[in-house]
């Protein structure tokens, strides 16, 4: 694994220094010659479209030449031009027109024989073409979603013509591209990639559309230690790096102690590129006090490109910060201290660690603001921070003080600090000690707040206190919704509520929009026991009504996956939660909230929904003048009812009331329960159970041993020792018992994503050098939450895990036992070797061949394993590109690809998946149905 010293040199402006010049050879004639970036991104084509359909169907890849103003094809109107990027290529964006075909071009130079991955993310249909040879070939629309398309390459010294001919009618048609040496993941040594024709003129301009200079003030609780950034994150012009033509002239003007401006001048040296692309530079600019104010001022002039940068100093921003690092230290000294008298100058907190981790979190944000240079979003976090510092230096608790507050709370799962807002009820602090007050958990829609969502909820943008009792909007790791990490950290933000605050628990109900809605579905039907009364708006209720899995193929577990995203399939668990439903009526499709309506009339269960004359922001209406309150206040929860009904597919949400579900019939599939009690015995059906129990308090007129009828049988069950178990077609009693060793139990049971409901440490395998950097590039992608969740999970290399953390989290092992160590230590399940991967008895040939699979930790069977592996670095990069739906395994090669950023394969396939017996054993049938033959 290459060190991030070799991506990214971290250089002060005294020791900046003159780095090697860039060490390609020089050009025979004018044109550009791009030095990769270290990942091996090129930033700079030549692109020619769009082409109509009629016209591309005479057109022959093999044959296109690409070259600056030069045709397409013979007699064609189209000619390539040179194109760039520093995030992604919009295609359509830059060729507007008709026509769903396009070419992309260039000429690789390597100085040494290389057997190298083209890496694609491209949206749509391609072709690649490599002097003149067709190397791969994806008829089948796919989207880029952060996958890379390996495609292997061998490379002789000297020049080659690369092409690549594109077809998309998507909504988005975008690109990007890298080119990576397969012996280590790093550009090619000597790498280089030629635009013919092009002149000086297309070099300045490319110099100056691909460096990007950035202005990072580092502000912290003793001041000011700013610093420059040069990065070149698609590559860079080779011959723009040479001589002193890359020799930035910097001109910095910062405030003195008076805060007056004063000039001076930085040598910073030569930017270059070496053999393996260019990286980036950071330069490190003289600091400031914390008492420095005015304006920062940074120039810097190239031949090629200036840049004016500027932020604002403000003193109040290190004193703030001072300030909080000083409450952080009093409280942590407080919890650390030996019990004692309580000093009555010290003020005393209902929670001081959410007290903590709500400074620490106005704190985090208002230092990135700071380095985001955004002066509205400054005022904001500062304001925030200094209104919670004020309240403690007064001695104000926010959780006795009435009124709206934004706080955190430390996340379980990566450490973090998770905001939440809280709405307390005029005179709290006083009628607390005799009065329980109803709860709202209220979710945020997509991209939105706690803050945002509760203004919304209570039809308010003051901070005194709308309704009578506890609003409590958690960020739940922002785009996460409401699953795994989500769920988590709602149910978190709910438990903390109610183990802290007045609370009513039988007056406990929750609401949220868009994305929120579909959030509130979700918790109602997975802990039912725990609402008095739902309210989704404007969510979406059934995976099954969705464009992105309408109308496609859908594998037995991508099935059972749907069913287990979507509310409506649970609808059976709302027996004694009364639902209010709304959705706009100008807000499409309506079947988005139908579906659980229908659903829930069907069953006869209490349901109201409305439709107002709106679009997707029905929460205007239904929550103006804070009308959400009432309804939801007024419910009351129903505890140990006589009636239970209830679906499930795991273990985990396996206990309802006053029974659970032990062990299903077939992992992964429904199963449902329905119970009634009466003139003190219970009556049972039972659909897709292998195995069940009774828990917690009995419903009235029950008592242990309790009476059972079941189909035929009537049996006898001590509530607190003996379990009901199916034995053919007949049922037993048995005595209560742990699952046996190595066999699924909650919590520990798959499927894939099911890990993310516990902390996950990122452990890459470092043993082979040619799979390193990929498995670490998985796990840096996979940490940061897949999707748009905000999360940070711990990322460390399988040498640097010390053996106490085997077991203290759940583990994501990217690479196997042989290229993982940690893997090799823990034993598990896959093995690969030069040409083929096995997983159990099973053996699939081929160098792209990867695998992704759940299983228990051997080293602490209540937490998991989940282990990415494959044959050659191809597999790890097409891991990437696994929809959203996973079982418990899959085994996948290029084949994959058309699933990339899409909930089911559809279009792609995959070599082997499903779900792992009860004693993660291998199922009998583990083909893909859909899959083609081969």
């Amino acid at each position: 694994m290459p060190s991030r010293r070799r991506i990214r040199r971290r250089l002060s402006a005294a020791a900046f220094g003159v780095a090697a010049l860039c060490a390609f050879p020089e050009r025979a004639s004018a044109e550009v010659r791009l030095c990769p970036a270290a990942d091996g991104s090129l930033g700079a084509w030549l692109l020619a479209g769009p082409v109509p359909s009629a016209t591309a169907k005479r057109l022959e890849p093999k044959l296109f030449f690409p070259k600056e103003s030069g045709e397409l094809g013979k007699g064609l109107s189209t000619r390539w031009r040179t194109v760039s990027y520093t995030d992604t290529l919009d295609i359509a964006k830059v060729i507007p027109g008709r026509g769903n075909f396009a070419a992309l071009g260039g000429w690789l130079d390597v100085s040494e024989t290389s057997d190298a991955y083209l890496l694609l993310g491209v949206d749509g249909g391609v072709s690649v073409w490599l002097d003149g040879a067709r190397i791969h070939e994806r008829p089948a629309p796919a989207l880029r979603a952060g996958a890379f398309v390996p495609i292997p390459m061998h490379l002789e010294p000297g020049r080659h013509r690369l092409v690549l001919w594109l077809e998309s009618s998507l909504p988005d048609w975008g690109f990007w591209g890298r080119v990576v040496s397969q012996s280590d993941g790093l550009p090619p040594p000597g790498l280089s990639f030629a635009l013919p024709e092009t002149d000086e003129s297309d070099s300045t301009t490319l110099g100056r559309d691909l460096l990007t200079v950035d202005l990072r003030p580092g502000v912290s609780a003793t001041g000011y230690a700013p610093r420059l950034e040069f990065n070149f994150p698609r590559g860079f012009p080779a011959e723009l790096l040479r001589g002193g033509e890359a020799s930035p002239a910097v001109r910095l003007s910062a405030p003195d102690t008076e805060g007056k401006p004063r000039s001076s001048e930085l040598a910073v040296g030569q930017l270059s590129c070496g053999t393996r692309g260019v990286g980036g530079y950071h330069v490190q600019l003289p600091a400031l006090p914390a008492s420095a104010g005015g304006a920062l001022r940074v120039e810097t002039k190239l031949p090629f490109s200036s840049q004016k940068l500027e932020t604002k100093l403000d003193p109040a921003v290190p004193q703030a910060l001072a300030a909080a690092a000083e409450q952080l230290k009093a409280l942590e000294g407080r919890s650390e201290a030996a019990p004692k008298a309580p000093d009555a100058s010290v003020p005393t907190f209902v929670d001081p660690d959410v007290i903590a981790s709500s400074l620490r979190h106005a704190s985090q944000t208002l230092r990135q603001q700071v380095e985001a240079r955004d002066a509205r979003g400054v005022l904001e976090a500062k304001r925030r921070l200094e209104s919670l510092l004020d309240d403690l230096g007064d001695g104000v608790d926010p959780l006795d003080e009435a009124g709206v507050h934004s706080l955190a709370l430390r996340s379980d799962l990566d450490g973090s600090d998770q905001p939440f807002a809280l709405q307390l009820p005029s005179g709290y602090a006083k009628r607390k000690a005799k009065t329980r007050y109803p709860l709202v958990l209220l979710l945020h829609g997509y991209n939105g707040t706690p803050e945002s969502v509760m203004r919304a909820f209570l039809d308010s943008s003051g901070d005194e206190p709308r309704v009578p009792g506890i609003v409590i909007a958690p960020y739940a790791h922002g785009n996460a919704f409401y699953r795994e990490a989500g769920e988590v950290a709602t149910l978190a933000a709910l438990r903390w509520a109610m183990k802290t605050l007045a609370v009513d628990p039988e007056r406990v109900s929750v609401t949220g929009v868009s994305m929120g809605g579909t959030g509130t579905g979700y918790m109602a039907v997975r802990y039912p026991e725990l609402f008095s009364a739902a309210s989704p708006l404007c969510g979406y209720h059934s995976y099954f009504v969705r464009r992105d899995t309408s109308k496609r193929p859908i594998r037995p577990w991508e099935s059972a996956r749907m069913h287990h995203w979507s509310p409506a399939s649970w609808a059976e668990n709302l027996r004694h939660v009364p639902m209010f439903v709304a959705q706009g009526t100008k807000d499409f499709p309506h079947d988005n909230s139908k579906v659980l309506i229908r659903r829930l009339r069907d069953l006869h269960y209490d349901v109201i929904e409305e439709w107002p004359e709106t679009g997707h922001s029905v929460w205007t209406e239904v929550w103006d003048g804070a009308d959400g309150w009432p309804w939801l206040s007024g419910k009351r929860r129903v505890e140990a009812p006589s009636e239970v009904r209830f679906v499930t597919d795991q273990l985990r949400y396996g206990a309802h009331y006053w029974l659970e579900v032990t062990r299903l019939q077939t992992p992964g599939k429904l199963a449902e329960v329905k119970a009634q009690a009466s003139a003190g015995k219970v009556q049972l059906e039972l659909s897709g159970v292998r195995e069940m129990r009774f828990v917690g308090a009995l419903p009235k007129g029950v008592k242990s041993p309790v009476s059972v009828k079941i189909g035929e049988q009537t049996l006898s069950v001590k509530a607190d020792q003996q379990a009901l178990r199916k034995s053919g077609d007949d049922w037993e009693v048995v005595d209560q018992e742990a699952p046996p060793k190595g066999h699924k139990r909650a919590g520990v049971e798959g499927p894939i994503r099911d890990v993310f409901m516990g902390p996950v440490t990122f452990v890459y395998g470092t043993r082979r050098q040619e799979t390193s950097r990929a498995t670490w590039e998985l796990a840096r992608a996979w940490a940061g939450g897949r999707g748009s969740a905000t999360l940070s999970y711990p990322v460390v290399a399988d040498r640097d895990l010390p053996e106490a953390d085997f077991s203290a989290n759940n583990l994501f092992l990217i690479g196997g036992a042989r290229d993982n160590l940690v893997s090799a230590r823990l034993g598990v399940k896959s093995r690969t070797e030069t040409g083929g991967l096995e997983l159990g008895e099973l053996r699939f040939p081929g160098a792209d061949v990867g695998c992704l699979y759940v299983m228990p930790n051997p080293a602490s069977p209540e937490r998991y394993l989940l282990v990415a592996d494959a044959v050659t670095a191809q597999g790890y990069y097409l891991t990437d590109a696994l929809p959203a739906l996973l079982p418990d395994f899959l085994v996948f090669d290029q084949g994959v690809v058309p699933a990339a950023g899409q909930q089911v394969l559809s279009d792609g396939h995959v070599l082997a998946g499903g779900f792992f017996d009860w004693d993660w054993s291998l199922p009998k049938t583990t083909q893909d149905p859909e899959a083609k033959q081969r």
